[in-house]
């Protein structure tokens, strides 16, 4: 029992004082004359007060990063969480983005950038919506009316040239093209469509599960869907097959 007390002590004193903190200094956003810049803890000024608005700094991938240990084990993962970080600016009345290091990684030219989201983010240029990627890649030139944050592998665009909604995969393969009045956010694996007043329903890679055929589709839960036909409840699984005939009056989802 001694041994093992001695042994937890030990692994203990490993954790907790082995690390030697080499994590980077922290910031702070300041303003000077209605300008912001940051301030590093350690008093120096990185990024000088110039800009007109900035967001809180993110972490382009959100997760610990690896650091080197003197020790057989690397627990640094415990404290550490920072990597690249970067900020959203606004300057002269258009957006672009600044790391830490102030290192200006996309010029500001964007009528708006929101934050990193699963990987991506969403530009706006003259009234117009395309994709950056965590690299400050622009994958998809602003060509769209409006566009989605990818909540899934795919997400949801609109044409500027008719309205409609499409759907987009994060390779941006525009599998649909200005096909549906609506799309709704992906539940449970599915998003509802609607195209002229008729529901169906497409998957995260974009595939169409059902056709919008319905009067109306009810989100999926734990893998089966309601749909109303004629007026009547039916149910579809996650193949779009139906399991029932719509002869019900009403019905619960699953």
């Amino acid at each position: 029992m001694a041994k093992k007390i001695l042994f937890l002590s030990s692994l203990l004193l490993l954790v907790f004082t082995g690390c030697s903190n080499s994590s980077e200094n922290s910031l702070a956003i300041i303003n000077e004359n209605g300008k912001y810049g940051t301030l590093e803890n350690n008093s120096e000024v990185i990024i000088k007060p110039i800009y007109d608005e900035m967001s809180s700094f993110d972490d382009v991938e959100n997760k610990n990063i690896k650091t080197k240990h003197p020790n057989v084990l690397n627990f640094h993962w415990l404290h550490n969480y920072y990597g690249d970080e970067y900020t959203v600016v606004e300057y002269n009345k258009k957006y672009g983005i600044v790391n830490r290091k102030n290192e200006m990684v996309v010029k500001p030219i964007y009528d708006s950038i929101s934050k990193l989201f699963n990987g991506f983010s969403i530009i706006k240029i003259d009234d117009k919506y395309g994709y950056m990627n965590k690299k400050f890649e622009v994958v998809q030139k602003p060509i769209f009316k409006n566009a989605r944050e990818f909540f899934a592998d795919a997400t949801f665009v609109q044409s500027n040239a008719n309205g409609k909604w499409g759907c987009i995969t994060k390779n941006m393969d525009l599998k649909i093209n200005d096909e549906y009045d609506e799309i709704y956010n992906y539940v449970d694996g599915f998003a509802r469509t609607v195209k002229d007043g008729k529901w169906g329903y497409i998957d995260e890679s974009c595939n169409v599960l059902a056709q919008p055929k319905y009067e109306y589709a009810f989100d999926f839960s734990k893998g089966f869907a309601k749909v109303i036909l004629n007026g009547k409840t039916a149910y579809l699984n996650s193949k779009g097959k139906e399991i029932t005939k719509s002869i019900f009056s009403r019905g619960e989802n699953f």
